[in-house]
């Protein structure tokens, strides 16, 4: 089971760094450059990557103080934080 979730997130990693070396490197559309003021994203990057990382904090401490269940809760906030960082991350770089 474990080898089937290791496939899974290595090919799942692969493809997102793929697809987002594309969306920075690849051809633009006429036209997007300035379309969308992301002058406050790279702040909201930072902000989004101090949560994570004080989450990963909680979670370490909660695996480690055996709290399963509020360590998955936590590393699945950190997951959602995380993925939201990218999402601004490739809007401020496609813009």
């Amino acid at each position: 089971m474990d080898k089937f979730w290791f496939r899974i997130i290595y090919i799942f990693s692969v493809v997102i760094t793929l697809a987002i070396g594309f969306l920075i490197l690849g051809p633009r559309p006429a036209g997007v450059e300035g379309m969308l003021d992301v002058s406050s994203l790279p702040l909201v990057n930072a902000l989004l990557n101090i949560t994570t990382t004080l989450l990963l904090l909680i979670a370490l401490w909660f695996i480690k103080n055996k709290y399963i269940q509020k360590h998955k809760i936590t590393m699945l906030c950190a997951f959602g934080t995380t993925s939201m960082f990218l999402v601004t991350y490739v809007i401020y770089h496609w813009f």
